[in-house]
């Protein structure tokens, strides 16, 4: 709306926006997509996570391989 690229606009760069802002949507709907997909499974991401944490925490302690 600032720059006037408007339905009645005639600029040659409007075309361009409307690509960009699709693209832009687009990446926006994919993240809340694969977020949601994460967010749904039995093991969620964060779990899966913390329990890899917790893994190589445990074999520290033990005196295993230390991972840095």
């Amino acid at each position: 709306m600032k720059l006037g690229y408007t339905a009645q606009s005639q600029s040659p760069l409007r075309p361009a926006f409307l690509a960009l802002h699709l693209a832009n949507t687009l990446l926006l709907l994919a993240a809340l997509t694969l977020t949601a997909h994460l967010l749904s499974r039995d093991k969620g991401y964060l779990a899966v996570q913390c329990a890899l944490w917790h893994r190589l925490e445990r074999r520290r302690h033990r005196g295993g391989d230390a991972v840095e």
